[in-house]
């Protein structure tokens, strides 16, 4: 639990009142009382609350978003269709930005822990994500809940897209405009949603028996209206050169939430995930956590706004 006032006071041997003085650089306090406390507060891990939410206990309405950049439209998505639901619901919301850097993640973090928040709608890193991240949330007994991808270890509810089946159904497409051979450019898996869409593309894989080709060992396959190739990738720019040297209309590409940034010969197959809805899906549960009540469930997964096909 986090160090309070008490804690501290114990620790300094001095009351609360003068406690709370010295942090707040009160005149009437000694410098060298005021030095120490405030040493102490550090060791312990205090953090002040500026609001102090917890003695406080009624709701201030505001709500915090903390998402990876203004850089993506899917962040922006479903940040925008969740101020909007926030702001139907009567509550503010403010947004951090974490920018997939876990030291930005964990100031963030302690900054909401120090102000007056209800709840916090988090769209987590893309890698490395670590439960011990979060935890000064659940230690404040701030509700929150995660959008698109789950955070290591944790129960927290999430609402994500059914990527499973996303995968499963653009690898049914291309076999379907007659894929035959399979060519994964993902590397070690980095996060929750590619975990499971890895678990869709070997389903598919076994359900259409295609043959799985090394990204080596690309350039040397005969490729025909008959035996097509579809290449996979999480990221559009590892297939870049491998795209780039064929010359062949007789490939796909399967890709997540926006095509290649630049031309090729073969198709594209783009899943585009439903950020507003997740977004709004997002303020719906943590709504109701604010509210004290219990969930049906730890998962929400929602459909696909569609798979096209360029």
């Amino acid at each position: 639990m986090p160090a309070t006032l008490k804690d501290i006071a114990q620790a300094c041997k001095l009351n609360v009142s003068t406690v709370s003085r010295a942090l707040r650089d009160d005149p009437l306090v000694k410098s060298a009382t005021i030095k120490r406390v405030k040493q102490t507060a550090e060791k312990l891990g205090y953090i002040p609350n500026v609001a102090a939410r917890s003695l406080v206990g009624g709701k201030t309405q505001t709500v915090y978003a903390i998402i990876p950049s203004l850089h993506q439209d899917y962040d922006v998505l479903a940040a925008d269709a969740a101020s909007t639901s926030f702001y139907d619901a009567g509550y503010d919301m403010v947004i951090g930005l974490h920018q997939h850097d876990a030291g930005h993640l964990q100031r963030i973090i302690k900054r909401v822990c120090q102000v007056a928040v209800d709840g916090v709608l988090i769209l987590p890193l893309n890698k490395d994500n670590k439960l011990d991240y979060y935890q000064l949330l659940s230690d404040y007994q701030i509700p929150y809940v995660c959008m698109d991808r789950r955070i290591e270890g944790s129960t927290v509810p999430l609402i994500t897209s059914d990527n499973q089946r996303a995968a499963f159904d653009i690898i049914k497409q291309a076999h379907a405009l007659g894929a035959r051979k399979i060519c994964l450019f993902n590397a070690a898996l980095a996060n929750s949603v590619q975990e499971v869409r890895a678990r869709g593309v070997q389903e598919a894989i076994e359900h259409f028996d295609l043959q799985c080709i090394e990204p080596v060992a690309l350039n040397n396959q005969n490729i025909s209206e008959q035996s097509q190739i579809l290449l996979f990738a999480e990221n559009p720019e590892a297939i870049h050169e491998s795209v780039g040297s064929l010359e062949e209309s007789y490939y796909h590409v399967a890709l997540f939430d926006a095509p290649l940034p630049y031309s090729i010969n073969g198709r594209q197959y783009i899943c585009e995930q439903d950020f507003e809805a997740i977004g709004k899906r997002s303020v719906e549960v943590l709504c109701q956590l604010m509210n004290g009540e219990s969930l049906s469930t730890q998962e929400y997964i929602l459909p696909p706004k569609r798979i096209y096909r360029i």
